[in-house]
C-alpha cells in the first residue's frame, strides 16, 4: 500500500517550497540569451523510467529475481548517461570546492533528523496501512544467494551512486541552474523531485529529504564527487543495516 507515502509527501515538499522556492523571481531571460536545451534531458528521462518498463513488460519472466530488476534499471541509467554524453556535451565538472570531509560531517549531521524522520514516518505506516514501508530492495535482500548479495552491494555502493548523482545533480540540476527563468533553488527542488520520482514510492518522503541534501552538497561544492562519495556512503551504510537486521 502507497496512499500513505502520497499522504506525507505534500508536507515534506511543502517544507521544501517555503525554504527554497521562496528566492526573489527570476528575471526572464533576453531573447538573444542562450538558453540550455532541455531535449536531451527528456530524452535521458525516457530511457531510464520507460526502458525498463518496457523491457519488463516484453519479458516478464526473465526479470523475476530482484538482482535482474536492478542490473536492468542501472543499465537503464548508463544508457541514459552515455545519450546525455552524446547529445549534450562533456560530463559535469568532478572537482568541489567541498572538501570530502566537511561533505562527510554535514551528512553525519542530518542523519540523526533523517533517522527519526524515518522512523516517525514507519509509525504512520503502521497506523494507516497496518505495515511499515519498506522498498521492494529491501524486503528481497534475504532471500537472496552470497554471489547475489555482492552484486546488489556493488550496485548499491558503486554503481548506483554514482549514476545517479551524474544524471540528476550533474547534467538536471546544473542544466536547470543555468536558466535565468529558473534559478539554483528551483533546480534544486526540481532535480530532487525528479530524483525521488525515482524510487520505490514507498519511500518517496525520506528519499525527498535525501535528495534535497545532495542536491544541496552539490550547489554548495559545483562538483560530483563529493555527492558521490556521500550518496555512496548512505547506501552503504543503509545495506549494512539491512544485512544485520535481515
Amino acid at each position: 500500500m502507497i496512499f500513505w507515502a502520497f499522504l506525507l509527501l505534500p508536507p515534506v515538499a511543502l517544507v521544501a517550497c517555503v525554504v527554497l522556492a521562496s528566492a526573489p523571481r527570476a528575471v526572464r531571460a533576453s531573447p538573444g540569451r542562450p538558453r540550455t536545451q532541455l531535449g536531451p534531458l527528456v530524452g535521458a528521462a525516457v530511457l531510464l523510467w520507460g526502458l525498463p518498463m518496457a523491457v519488463q513488460g516484453l519479458w516478464p519472466d526473465r526479470f523475476t529475481d530482484l538482482p535482474m530488476r536492478q542490473s536492468l534499471v542501472a543499465g537503464a541509467a548508463l544508457l541514459a548517461w552515455g545519450f546525455l554524453r552524446l547529445s549534450a556535451g562533456p560530463l559535469p565538472p568532478w572537482s568541489s570546492s567541498l572538501r570530502l570531509s566537511w561533505a562527510v560531517r554535514a551528512y553525519l549531521a542530518f542523519l540523526p533528523a533523517f533517522l527519526l524522520f524515518w522512523w516517525l514516518y514507519s509509525r504512520v505506516g503502521l497506523w494507516i496501512g497496518g505495515e511499515a514501508p519498506v522498498q521492494e530492495v529491501v524486503s528481497g535482500m534475504s532471500e537472496l544467494s552470497s554471489a547475489e548479495l555482492i552484486w546488489m552491494a556493488l550496485l548499491a555502493v558503486g554503481v548506483q551512486p554514482l549514476v545517479e548523482e551524474v544524471l540528476f545533480r550533474g547534467y538536471l540540476q546544473g542544466a536547470l541552474s543555468r536558466r535565468a527563468d529558473f534559478g539554483a533553488r528551483r533546480a534544486l527542488l526540481f532535480s530532487t523531485a525528479a530524483f525521488t520520482l525515482g524510487h520505490d514510492p514507498a519511500v518517496w518522503p525520506p528519499v525527498f529529504g535525501l535528495g534535497l541534501l545532495f542536491g544541496w552538497l552539490y550547489w554548495q561544492g559545483g562538483g560530483l564527487w563529493a555527492t558521490v562519495a556521500v550518496h555512496a556512503l548512505h547506501n552503504g551504510l543503509a545495506l549494512l543495516f539491512v544485512l544485520l537486521t535481515s
